[in-house]
């Protein structure tokens, strides 16, 4: 197995996924930004910090371990956004394969968020 490493001052850490890396940074520097979406390429449009992103993932990742979901894939339609890279570490936390399925297809979607339910997914056999 490869191990994840990172340099703080003098000190190495090493992981054994990047989940670990994730939840690591989180209770370390949970403030500290992980992401920036750029819209078009250039505007600064929305920000996560480590904190949120490993919370959100988390919420994804229960999500997904509920409706039996390791070890099989699932296919994110999203446009480039905060919300694709939170559906994958999602997918990540609970070892689900964020890629395409031929068999059945599966659609995460995070709402607005003013919407009081939080993630939605919902799937579809083909």
């Amino acid at each position: 197995m490869s191990l994840i490493s990172e340099r703080i001052n003098s000190t190495v850490y090493k992981f054994d996924s990047l989940v670990h890396l994730l939840e690591a940074r989180a209770a370390d520097r949970p403030e500290q930004l992980a992401y920036t979406f750029l819209r078009d390429g250039e505007v600064e449009d929305s920000q996560l910090s480590y904190g949120e992103l490993a919370h959100k993932a988390r919420a994804v990742g229960a999500w997904l371990q509920e409706r039996n979901l390791q070890n099989r894939n699932v296919l994110l339609l999203y446009p480039p956004s905060l919300e694709y890279i939170v559906a994958f570490w999602g997918c990540l936390c609970r070892r689900v394969g964020g890629v395409r399925n031929l068999l059945t297809c599966f659609t995460l979607s995070i709402p607005s968020r003013s919407h009081a339910n939080g993630y939605r997914l919902s799937y579809h056999r083909l």
